[in-house]
């Protein structure tokens, strides 16, 4: 019988071979031959974890009766080895337990597994792939009172959750696969809940209320499990608003985006675009749009970018989202702004315009920064904008240079707001005073066409 001694904790482990995988224990031992895992036997004590490897040879199972009746362990720790099944009886009767940690790799237990585990509190299974809990797995584990079910559980054996008293409710979630409840699993024990989706209940011959019996233990309350998936999220590479220079020699490439679905499962490739065709000989908007469509629950998004062709960059006088703005109408946030609704001292917006031009910094004002209350919070612009200093007009970028407490800030690419007068003129943020979006801009220019928006090609 092959043996492997571990140094580092002076454990001497007993194996049998398959290939080049190994099994804890001794092949064909049986309860007369209990803790046969090591030469400790039931006298192993204390945490352990099992080794990943013994002699070299990779550990993928834990033989039958291989910890039964080791009454002095505390804690056994899988995740480290690429263990696939533990026999059965493998971990019965450790009766001071109290956690265990199972490997992802996982598929399946044996019968009376972790029977008698009676301070054994806890278990999850998520991450393995255990289709079924056998016979007796957890019966009189008393203590047991909260299990993490994989997805892929099929079936509860019969009697696999007897005398757990503790254990007053279970959940399946929105994917689980169960199809199988035998008899007695629950009964007797403490349940009082189960809740599991409604194609489980449908598979189960359960309906949703209270005392109903599952697995033989009456006087249950059936919940649906109604958490639904969250669509996939679509994320824009690069800004959602760009100005292209108008060449008639190039062509347009767009940065693309990414996605991902609610389990973090990567859909980028699976990104569509579709929208407009820029042309770079044409200065006008252009709208692109990108899909996802998550293949397993049918569920969408979606997210834009505006293409500026132009003749010049413009320069970027701007505000992020939420900036206080002081309207006619009361303080209103600059991307709450509504033209025809809200006034700026008697004079109409015509529009809220939205950049993201391509800088890497921003300007931060802290409060009191250029004056008393000036400004009254913290403040951030774009370094272009013009804020009035000292009776003057003055850039933001220059007042970084100028004052203390104020300066330049990393810029996050996010979307930048102004406001559109009929002329260039004045509004109130946060006390200070800084000037409208010039009409001349180009971004005004558009803005102030978008009412009679030309011929686009589409694709």
């Amino acid at each position: 019988m092959p043996q492997y001694s571990d140094e580092s904790t002076a454990i001497t482990w007993n194996y049998s071979l398959d290939g080049s995988n190994a099994t804890i224990g001794i092949q064909g031992a049986s309860w007369t031959s209990p803790g046969h895992a090591t030469t400790s036997g039931v006298e192993l004590s204390g945490a352990i974890t099992i080794p990943s490897t013994v002699d070299g040879y990779s550990v993928t199972g834990i033989g039958p009766y291989a910890f039964y009746n080791c009454t002095s362990l505390t804690s056994i720790d899988f995740s480290g080895t690429q263990v696939t099944t533990i026999g059965g009886s493998g971990i019965r009767g450790c009766n001071i337990l109290t956690s265990i940690t199972l490997p992802v790799s996982l598929t399946s237990i044996g019968t009376q597994c972790f029977t008698d585990c009676s301070s054994l509190a806890s278990i999850d299974f998520s991450g393995t792939q255990v289709e079924i809990i056998p016979l007796w797995s957890f019966q009189h584990c008393t203590d047991l009172s909260s299990v993490t079910f994989p997805d892929s559980l099929t079936t509860l054996g019969n009697s696999s959750f007897q005398n757990c008293t503790s254990l007053q409710a279970v959940t399946f979630s929105a994917d689980s696969q169960l199809s199988s409840v035998g008899n007695d699993v629950f009964d007797p024990s403490g349940l009082t809940t189960f809740t599991a989706p409604s194609s489980v209940l449908i598979r189960l011959g359960l309906i949703v209320g209270p005392n109903q019996s599952v697995g033989d233990k009456s006087g249950v309350t059936v919940i649906e499990n109604v958490t639904a998936n969250a669509p996939p999220t679509i994320t824009l590479i690069g800004s959602a608003i760009i100005y292209v220079l108008q060449d008639s020699t190039a062509t347009y490439s767009d940065p693309g985006a990414t996605a991902i679905n609610d389990d973090g499962t990567d859909l980028s490739s699976s990104v569509e675009v579709s929208g407009e065709v820029v042309n770079l000989s044409t200065i006008n908007k252009y709208v692109i749009t990108y899909t996802i469509v998550d293949p397993d629950s049918g569920l969408s998004a979606t997210a834009s970018r505006q293409v500026y062709v132009v003749t010049e960059i413009p320069n970027a006088t701007c505000f992020p989202a939420g900036t206080p703005v002081q309207t006619d109408q009361g303080v209103t946030s600059i991307d709450q702004l509504v033209p025809g609704e809200h006034t700026l001292r008697g004079k109409s917006i015509i529009a809220i315009t939205q950049t993201s031009p391509l800088q890497k910094h921003i300007v931060c004002f802290e409060k009191d920064s250029i004056g008393k209350n000036v400004p009254s919070q913290q403040t951030h612009c774009s370094k272009e904008h013009k804020v009035l200093y000292q009776g003057e007009m003055v850039k933001a970028r220059d007042l970084a240079d100028m004052c203390k407490n104020v300066k330049k800030v990393s810029y996050n690419g996010e979307t930048l707001y102004n406001v559109l007068l009929e002329k260039h003129g004045k509004m109130l943020v946060n006390n200070m005073i800084c000037e409208t979006l010039h009409p001349e801009n180009i971004a005004a220019k558009f803005a102030k066409a978008k009412s009679s928006p030309s011929k686009r090609a589409v694709a």
